[in-house]
């Protein structure tokens, strides 16, 4: 619902009409419950179309993305947090501009930082079609200027306001990519270098059958090889996942584990929790299987972490394809969804998702799923590991 103190039953809100918010004419709250009175905007959501696997073109991303910040930039001049910004609360359709919307829910956090963090990931999985952090968007669409990754990469370390993002991407130059030729980016390099590599390996091992045992493949001459610019995993037969190398990265203890459900019963498999920082991707945990789509029933259930040291990224390995989760920190574990800080989100697409993180000191994590996928007569969702990574 809006965020809005519970004096007035009309929102003065025709100020806030903008082609890239949806309408809210009217909330409320009774004996019951609540209500609120938007407008109807028809179109999809973002979260529907990267479900279908289409993202928009360059151009009509930027005009969109600005849009959205502008948006968002003027309910929080009139001291309205949305709280539950995410691929699910974009609407949209070809006849109309991407709209922010979805006021209905209950809110994640009160936070306009963590608004703005939350419409940066969304933007950035609105480009790339994958959970925020996976890969720069510049070095993955042809003709997509780099400040764009800048820009995304501000506002979800809580760095800018929105204003400043819808600056920041209106400035932005677009030059569309030749229609003729190639444009070689991150997208055709990926599949080109593991073919590559491919060749490599299947011309080394010829060369190492037809040796003897002083062939110079069995001691190469480089003692010392230069470590590679990139690091490409591959999580699944389907599901490659690729990373750039920042660094030396290096594990950050998770002392605890507990599933975390207060909106429900309070219980999630607990005694499977543990697998999810076991080392082992063999085991798992999921979440009890549910006979109606999640939000019908209730806005979440996760999975808490008691992490000592500052973690700059998460990965969580195995998540069923299809799940929509948020990631937020608190300093300790809180009683009720709303006193955590929402920091990002994403939709797992099968294999790691990795997410960057703003730097927070020890405290506990929460993965906080929004929506299960359907799956065995049911919906729940099954993760392999949880790790937290600092670089």
């Amino acid at each position: 619902m809006i965020r809005r103190p519970p004096r007035s039953t009309l929102f003065p809100y025709t100020t806030l009409f903008r082609s890239h918010v949806a309408a809210v004419y009217m909330a409320d709250s009774t004996q019951d419950g609540a209500f609120a009175v938007t407008e109807w905007v028809g179109g999809v959501t973002l979260a529907d179309r990267i479900e279908a696997g289409e993202t928009p073109p360059t151009v009509e991303f930027l005009s969109n993305a600005a849009g959205l910040a502008e948006g968002l930039a003027a309910l929080h001049a009139a001291k309205v947090v949305h709280g539950t910004i995410g691929p699910s609360s974009v609407l949209y359709a070809r006849s109309h501009p991407a709209k922010l919307g979805s006021f209905g829910r209950r809110a994640h956090t009160w936070s306009e930082s963590a608004d703005v963090q939350a419409l940066g990931a969304t933007l950035e999985t609105a480009l790339t079609g994958r959970p925020a952090g996976v890969l720069p968007p510049s070095q993955m669409i042809d003709g997509l200027h780099p400040d764009v990754d800048r820009a995304l990469r501000l506002a979800q370390e809580g760095e800018i306001d929105a204003n400043e993002l819808a600056d920041r991407i209106r400035s932005i130059p677009y030059t569309a990519p030749p229609e003729s030729g190639r444009s070689w980016s991150w997208r055709w390099l990926i599949p080109v270098g593991l073919l590559a590599s491919t060749a490599a390996a299947i011309a080394g091992l010829g060369a190492f059958l037809e040796s003897g045992p002083s062939s110079p493949i069995l001691f190469p001459a480089t003692a010392n090889p230069v470590a590679p610019s990139v690091v490409t995993s591959t999580t699944s037969a389907t599901a490659p996942t690729t990373t750039l190398a920042t660094g030396i990265s290096g594990p950050v203890a998770v002392t605890g584990a507990v599933a975390y459900d207060p909106l429900g019963d309070g219980a999630e498999h607990d005694a499977d929790v543990a697998n999810l920082i076991d080392g082992n991707t063999g085991t798992t945990w999921r979440t009890e299987r549910y006979f109606d789509p999640l939000p019908l029933q209730k806005d979440g259930v996760g999975v808490s972490f008691a992490v000592v040291g500052t973690p700059t990224r998460i990965e969580i390995v195995g998540a069923s394809e299809g799940a929509e989760f948020e990631v937020a920190w608190s300093q300790s574990l809180p009683d009720s969804i709303e006193s955590w800080e929402t920091v990002a989100g994403g939709r797992a697409l099968g294999g790691t998702s990795r997410i960057q993180l703003p730097p927070r000191q020890g405290g506990q994590w929460l993965i906080w799923l929004t929506d299960l996928p359907a799956q065995d007569e049911g919906y729940f969702v099954v993760i392999s590991e949880v790790r937290f990574l600092s670089e």
